[in-house]
């Protein structure tokens, strides 16, 4: 009996190695594949790699890189590669700006004279939920395409602000918050006009506007009369008043229950007019910075 346990012994003792040795040896096999896998794609990628234009990674290196896509390309280096071919303009990235247009000017040598006129994105709605009429508490994934899945969203009001801040969650530049009434919040001095939340939101109720126009239409619903006022306390009524005010002009007229507004048409006192007159205020205007620091200021010399 001492033998045979002695004999099983020293079996179990060359199985653990045979073991170990088939481990190693798995090992010692996959980290030779693994070199020769990495050897061949390195040699790869040099034998292939396409070259850029020598002038396409300097623009590239001026440029936001964000990949926004506002300048209708695939992403910055796409635009840098043509760019330095000469096969587009030297101005198109919008979050840029001025600057980065005449850097890369003269990196490809031309002459650039700004044409930029300053705008920001706006959003065509102001009912939150103070405003509107919730049909139902939605409790699903924050985001606004959601949200929509869901019987067309929360609000009554099925072309108002979802309120989930998709829109903020895709600005690169920090300049949408939302604010307690759940309606997004521009801020126009970080806003570069790139036009990802204009794309992101599942509403089109966000735009892009020339920065001297500063009266919003802030509503999109295409509804009419007691339908709009039953849900929303300030959603356009189509009562027609902005049209007759800026008769004159033409710059407003109502295309399917909704005012559109020819900016470059409009008159000052029109604008005023429709500020006044809409019976809902659904219309708005926006202050502009020096008119918020002078407002500040007068607060300030008031308290005192």
């Amino acid at each position: 009996m001492e033998l045979v346990d002695q004999y099983l012994t020293l079996n179990q003792f060359h199985l653990g190695n045979a073991k170990m040795l088939a481990v190693y040896l798995c090992i010692a096999v996959m980290a030779l594949l693994g070199a020769a896998f990495g050897f061949v794609l390195a040699a790869a990628s040099k034998r292939f790699a396409v070259q850029m234009h020598p002038r396409a990674e300097q623009v590239y290196d001026v440029l936001p890189q964000i990949d926004c896509g506002a300048c209708g390309h695939a992403g910055c280096r796409d635009y840098a590669e043509k760019v330095a071919e000469g096969l587009l303009p030297v101005d198109l990235c919008v979050p840029a700006g001025p600057e980065t247009a005449a850097a890369v000017a003269g990196i490809m040598g031309v002459d650039y004279i700004s044409q930029h006129l300053p705008t920001r994105a706006v959003v065509h709605c102001q009912g939150g939920i103070a405003e509107t009429v919730q049909e139902f508490v939605y409790n699903g994934v924050a985001d606004c395409p959601s949200a929509m899945l869901v019987q067309g969203g929360p609000k009554t009001c099925k072309y108002a602000c979802l309120g989930l801040g998709t829109c903020a969650d895709v600005c690169p530049y920090s300049a949408i918050t939302m604010n307690e009434n759940g309606l997004p919040v521009i801020d126009e001095e970080k806003c570069v006009s790139c036009g990802l939340c204009v794309k992101a939101c599942p509403r089109d109720l966000i735009t892009i506007l020339d920065s001297r126009h500063r009266t919003v239409l802030g509503c999109s619903s295409h509804g009419r009369g007691k339908g709009v006022k039953d849900i929303c306390s300030i959603g356009c009524i189509a009562c027609g008043i902005c049209v007759k005010e800026s008769k004159e002009s033409g710059a407003v007229t109502l295309v399917d229950s909704l005012p559109v507004i020819d900016y470059e048409k409009w008159q000052e006192a029109e604008e005023l007019a429709s500020l006044e007159k809409c019976p809902t205020h659904t219309y708005c205007r926006q202050p502009t910075k020096e008119e918020v620091l002078a407002d500040a200021s007068t607060k300030t010399d008031t308290s005192q």
